[in-house]
């Protein structure tokens, strides 16, 4: 199966296990990291802080490189590890292009706290 790993993929980070697991299962593992908070400037820097999220610009980035691969690839399985700044219209591509798509998270989405 061709698996799609959305998340995090950094050191510290515990979701690139998922897609490790995979890998190791015998399946073709993809990884993808958005990489939304990455930032070019210190404004951005700024902006990330006070918003307690990533900027516009990183989002936008990190969404349309992932709907591109979506388009480019076929994916059997998109498997989004807690990424909670996908776009609706993200999602709905990825629905389309794969047969399966599971969005995991750690965090309680309904928290105050989370962004949705």
């Amino acid at each position: 199966m061709r698996i799609l790993y959305v998340g995090n993929s950094s050191f510290s980070s515990t979701g690139r296990f998922y897609a490790k697991g995979f890998s190791q299962l015998g399946h073709e593992v993809v990884s993808f990291d958005p990489d939304f908070f990455s930032v070019k400037s210190d404004l951005e820097r700024m902006l990330g802080r006070a918003r307690k999220g990533p900027v516009l610009r990183s989002t936008r980035d990190g969404n349309s490189r992932l709907r591109a691969l979506a388009t480019q690839h076929h994916f059997d399985f998109v498997f989004v590890m807690g990424e909670n700044y996908l776009t609706s219209e993200t999602i709905g591509l990825l629905r389309r292009h794969a047969k399966r798509v599971v969005y995991h998270s750690h965090d309680n989405i309904f928290s105050h706290g989370i962004c949705k």
